[in-house]
């Protein structure tokens, strides 16, 4: 098996700095652990493909993005890992005064024609419940 040369690789500052903990990804959406960015140029090509992948030892999650400009690669790969697709239906739950009445129209607009979205809505409003009464619980 052939070895990629140190020039097939981009690392850069931050880059360094997730290894060190930096705050510019978010913890891996399925386990929670940390990730690291790396970028690779494919000398045929002139392209690079910047991976962002997930350190838990038994978790495969990664993101990736391909393009000429290594810093637009990385930016769109670290976008991808970022990106949470329930964050407008979660921002407009926690925006959401807790008094009955009518869903607001931020959360209309998160969970529209996706049925995906509907159900984990459904499923973070029950655990959204169930802490706030196990957190009440816990205060008596």
């Amino acid at each position: 098996m052939d070895t990629l040369p140190e020039s097939a690789f981009v690392i850069t500052k931050q880059d360094q700095e997730h290894a060190l903990g930096s705050d510019e990804l978010k913890p891996c959406p399925f386990c929670g652990k940390w990730a690291f960015s790396i970028g690779t140029v494919n000398e045929k090509t002139g392209n690079t493909v910047y991976h962002v992948n997930c350190t838990g030892r038994d978790c495969q999650a990664q993101s990736f993005y391909c393009a000429k400009d290594p810093a637009e690669a990385r930016v769109k790969a670290i976008a991808r890992w970022n990106r949470r697709h329930l964050d407008k239906f979660i921002k407009a739950v926690d925006d959401e005064q807790e008094l009955p009445g009518d869903m607001p129209d931020e959360m209309w607009q998160a969970i529209q024609n996706d049925r995906d979205a509907v159900c984990k809505a459904m499923q973070l409003s029950v655990l959204q419940t169930k802490n706030n009464i196990r957190n009440r619980i816990v205060t008596l």
